[in-house]
């Protein structure tokens, strides 16, 4: 669902805002590569592999099947898991609202000054863990680990005018992510099942840049 609404408070005042609501359900996953990899894992146990390290001459401590091959089946009991589900993984909801303001006499007229406020809701970036009626350790998909919802500010100031009768300019600098909830912090997009964050996101950057613009 999404909705766009455009206006004017006043003469000098715009306002357009647009929101959006997403959803992603996902159905039968891994019809035939889920049950193949549950097969490969029960040969690596009955072979005795399931504890023996893959790399011991690089003096690793992972092994075969216990953390190797563990963590595949995690990933693909995790998707499975999610069937029928809502997936959290998607940010539900989205908006952005901008403002600007138009200087239409004196001597700013042709003027023009506003900023933008872009929001993300928060995301599923992993699962606890835990046992099923057979004992095997799944997802707990119902209480996710959520990564932080977003929200990041831009600003900008045009100027527009004729050069002659035929030509027009217009000069513009914008300041994008001039404003960033989490400021210079890292953002986790992938937590552990017990809770450590495994993999991060360097914080959006910072942009300054001018525009000139002739029409004719």
């Amino acid at each position: 669902h999404e909705i766009d609404i455009a206006g004017k408070l006043t003469k000098n005042i715009s306002v357009p805002f647009n929101v959006a609501q997403q959803e992603t359900v996902t159905s039968n996953t891994g019809p035939i590569a889920i049950p193949l990899a549950l097969e490969i894992m029960e040969r690596i146990k009955a072979q005795g592999f399931y504890d023996i390290r893959d790399s011991p001459f690089q003096v690793e401590q992972g092994a075969v099947g216990a953390s190797r091959y563990e963590g595949e089946l995690r990933t693909l009991r995790t998707q499975k898991a999610l069937d029928g589900t809502k997936t959290p993984e998607q940010r539900e909801w989205r908006w952005n609202l901008t403002g600007r303001y138009d200087f239409n006499e004196g001597r700013l007229n042709g003027l023009s000054i506003g900023g933008t406020l872009r929001y993300q809701s928060d995301i599923a970036a992993g699962y606890p863990n835990l046992l099923d009626e057979f004992g095997n350790v799944v997802p707990d998909v119902a209480n996710p680990h959520k990564g932080p919802d977003a929200l990041n500010g831009d600003m900008f100031i045009r100027y527009r005018t004729k050069l002659s009768e035929k030509i027009g300019w217009s000069i513009q600098l914008n300041a994008r992510n001039i404003y960033r909830k989490d400021g210079n912090h890292d953002t986790p997009i992938f937590i552990n099942p017990d809770g450590n964050v495994a993999q991060i996101r360097i914080p959006v950057e910072q942009q300054f840049f001018l525009t000139n613009t002739f029409s004719f």
